[in-house]
């Protein structure tokens, strides 16, 4: 299947609510990894919750569109289109839009171990109808 960002439709009840969270991996059936998609329309919105990952979680961002500045526990880096960012477990990460029309691809699992969705994305699945 092939599909634009921008077609997936937007969760209706994301973990946090100024987030623009398309949940890639609900919509196209992806069973063995994470996968998401955040999206800035202006300058200064957030694409990346302020968060720790449970379980150990490592995650790999893609900047596909736009730019972001990423708050990592090392400091803020602005990361342009086609770049990636690599979060390793336990590392405090956030990211806001730096330009307009931004998207930030997030794919995730944890090292070493088989994929489970996580709770909390089962429950956003249900509420947006993918679960």
């Amino acid at each position: 299947m092939i599909v634009a960002l921008d077609e997936i439709p937007r969760a209706s009840d994301p973990c946090d609510p100024s987030l623009d969270w398309r949940p890639v991996r609900g919509h196209l059936g992806i069973r063995s990894f994470g996968v998401n998609a955040f999206l800035g329309a202006r300058p200064g919105d957030r694409v990346v919750e302020r968060h720790t990952e449970e379980g150990g979680h490592e995650e790999l961002y893609v900047v596909v569109r736009g730019a972001a500045r990423f708050v990592l526990d090392d400091g803020e880096h602005v990361v342009p289109a086609g770049s990636v960012v690599h979060v390793a477990p336990g590392t405090l990460r956030e990211a806001f839009a730096t330009q307009p029309d931004t998207a930030v691809l997030v794919v995730g699992a944890a090292p070493d171990q088989k994929f489970e969705i996580s709770e909390w994305e089962t429950r956003q699945l249900k509420a947006s109808g993918l679960g």
